[in-house]
């Protein structure tokens, strides 16, 4: 009997110590993976707190990335007021080009010629000066030849078909207009006619912006590169009535006093009459490329006329059957679609036509672009 009784005690004596390493391998275990959650704690902390730093030192990033974009944009402005302004740098490039000596020259008679070439838009103006060419005088009557007038900017004045032109520009040493070239013309009481600048390498003219007179108040613009299978780029019809007299002489002309056509045009109460996206030549609307526009405008400004298509001898001309325009009737008091084969400005032979509100209209030249404004009644 005391055998048995010893032998339990001897068995819960080692149930107890198995029960008890039972437990300290739980608390253990407890305690390793505490020790695995609060340093998974800490890190992800310290990763929480590192993103909280960035973030604040990308927000600082981005204020003066913000503050920069801001001082740029203000000295943009002001430097484009510097350049542009009055006796700004545009400006007080023309003071230094007087102060380097451009002072105006009266054309000589047999240079005229010559001249006039420059002006009418030859493409090719290969001049046939040559050192001894005597190109014009000065105010003390002293000739000066060719040779001596290489490559410096001079001005020119001479009369051409009743009109004073006031010219500047310079040739190489090939005796070619190289560079940029400005032509002012007058009519003898002093009004302005017309005003175009150019491009020249060495005598090919490469391109041309010109303001010109046509008749009373109506105004032709143009801006155009020189190709050899035409002039593409614009031209705009103006009416602007203007009785304005130029403050300078043959003999005292700056460079200052030469209009640039945009800052005219922009600085005067110009209306558009018509505006024409396309290629010329022969000195009329010639594109066959399907890509060309013209808008003709009311006095008011609305439209009166969107034509889409190619272009002969100045005149709506397709036969291909997909030229289209929008012109309003007046009689009808609605805006037209027309799509079909055109000739002589007038759809001849339509496949679609239909009176259009402002929703089809907008569906229709959906995808176009047109760099003018379209205002419809």
């Amino acid at each position: 009997m005391s055998n048995k009784r010893n032998k339990i005690k001897k068995e819960n004596s080692q149930k107890k110590e198995k029960n008890k390493g039972t437990l300290i391998g739980q608390i253990s275990v407890a305690l390793s993976i505490a020790t695995v959650i609060l340093g998974a704690y800490w890190q992800i902390t310290q990763k929480i707190e590192n993103i909280n730093v960035n973030i604040a030192k990308l927000q600082e990033k981005q204020k003066k990335l913000n503050d920069n974009l801001s001082r740029i944009d203000t000295e943009s402005k002001e430097i484009y007021k510097d350049i542009y302004k009055d006796k700004g740098v545009n400006t007080q490039l023309r003071d230094i080009w007087d102060i380097l000596g451009i002072e105006p020259y009266k054309a000589d008679e047999n240079f005229v010629g010559e001249l006039g070439n420059v002006e009418h838009f030859n493409s090719n103006v290969h001049s046939s000066i040559s050192r001894t060419t005597v190109i014009g005088t000065d105010a003390n009557g002293n000739a000066h030849l060719a040779d001596e007038l290489i490559g410096k900017m001079v001005i020119l004045v001479y009369t051409e078909d009743d009109k004073d032109v006031f010219f500047m520009g310079k040739f190489n040493d090939n005796y070619h207009w190289d560079g940029y070239c400005i032509t002012n013309v007058y009519y003898k009481d002093g009004t302005l006619f017309g005003l175009c600048e150019s491009n020249f390498d060495d005598g090919k003219r490469m391109d041309y912006i010109s303001l010109y007179r046509e008749d009373n108040n109506e105004w032709t613009y143009t801006n155009r590169n020189i190709g050899a299978d035409g002039n593409s780029g614009i031209t705009k019809c103006f009416t602007y009535s203007t009785s304005d007299v130029k403050n300078f002489t043959e003999t005292n002309v700056r460079t200052n006093d030469f209009i640039l056509p945009d800052d005219y045009i922009e600085q005067n109460d110009f209306k558009m009459l018509k505006y024409y996206s396309g290629t010329t030549s022969k000195e009329v609307y010639n594109d066959t490329s399907g890509n060309a526009y013209e808008v003709i405008y009311y006095s008011d400004g609305t439209v009166k006329t969107l034509y889409n298509g190619q272009f002969v001898d100045g005149t709506f001309n397709d036969s291909t059957g997909n030229a289209w325009d929008i012109s309003y009737s007046e009689k009808e008091g609605v805006y037209i679609y027309n799509k079909g084969i055109f000739k002589n400005n007038y759809a001849t032979d339509t496949v679609e036509s239909e009176p259009v509100d402002l929703n089809r209209i907008n569906q229709i030249i959906d995808g176009k672009k047109y760099d003018c404004e379209l205002k419809w009644r």
